[in-house]
């Protein structure tokens, strides 16, 4: 590693690396260090993950994990990237449910719309992210949401061209996934609200016991929205216009934020993104874990 980055802790692992909490010694600043050992990987392996340092560089977004750096290694590929200091969405949604709370219609909305930020500007550029799902979405304090690993994202080489590479985690899988059809962009739409059917109940918007259960359970679109979560009409039909079968009717990422229950955190969220607005203006959005009276208790 670099001599300017010092090891603070072992942050994750996978099945190809390891990620760690590193102090730049430079500006002082806290970042992740994605180290990828690439000793052992076919060329097929190798072009992925130097793949996913070109598009991470690439990518200039608030709402986006900023890659700081990357290089290799004596067969190390390290991908130094921004810090989310309270970590992923999967954690944060555990420790929701240790409190035996829904989450407020506002927090929702506000993530919601940022996940959305980020996802408009990738598909933008013709990139699928392709593995959408809360363990790669990020919080930092301030409550500002980021998307990270594109470890599998692709750019497409024109709007209209259909990837056919089957992958993706299998409760965000879409439809045409399922049936190992070509798909586009609407495929990370369909992970999108099954993001949001999460924020939302704090489950798994598609389960069951085996993978041609949960497969079953998709085609079919099989989701449960009779629960007694507290949401209003407009987000619950919001959520009900993006998990559609169809994909000549799922809504395109700009439809989606034309929706209008999102309108008012859209404003906001421009107005921070322009720095017009300070952090603390939306302190009021996580008042409900002070007061519980604004959110709905689970199995009420």
């Amino acid at each position: 590693m670099k001599k300017k980055y010092e090891i603070f802790k072992l942050i994750g692992k996978g099945n190809y690396g390891k990620a760690y909490l590193v102090k730049n010694l430079e500006d002082n600043n806290l970042y992740v260090n994605k180290v990828i050992d690439m000793s052992q990987f076919s060329k097929d392996q190798l072009e992925n993950a130097l793949h996913e340092a070109e598009i991470l560089k690439s990518l200039q977004h608030p709402n986006i994990i900023r890659c700081i750096d990357f290089f290799v290694d004596d067969k190390l590929l390290c991908l130094v990237t921004e810090f989310a200091d309270l970590g992923d969405l999967s954690k944060i949604i555990k420790y929701q449910i240790q409190s035996g709370y829904f989450f407020c219609e506002e927090i929702i909305l506000n993530w919601f719309v940022q996940l959305c930020f980020a996802i408009k500007y990738i598909h933008s550029k013709n990139i699928l992210h392709r593995d959408l799902k809360l363990s790669n979405i990020f919080l930092t304090s301030k409550g500002n949401i980021k998307l990270g690993d594109f470890g599998i994202a692709k750019i497409l080489s024109s709007k209209d061209d259909l990837a056919k590479t089957l992958v993706g985690t299998p409760y965000y899988l879409s439809p045409e996934l399922c049936l190992k059809k070509p798909y586009n962009h609407k495929s990370d739409i369909w992970s999108l609200g099954c993001i949001l059917y999460e924020m939302m109940y704090l489950k798994h918007a598609f389960e069951a016991e085996s993978i041609g259960e949960l497969v079953l359970n998709i085609l079919q679109g099989n989701f449960n929205t009779r629960i007694n979560a507290g949401f209003s009409d407009d987000v619950v039909n919001l959520l009900k216009s993006i998990l559609v079968i169809n994909t000549k009717i799922r809504p395109s990422i700009d439809q989606i934020l034309n929706a209008k229950v999102l309108q008012k955190y859209i404003t906001l969220n421009v107005i921070k993104l322009c720095e017009k607005l300070p952090d603390s203006a939306f302190e009021h959005i996580f008042e409900d874990k002070k007061d519980n009276t604004k959110t709905k208790k689970l199995n009420q």
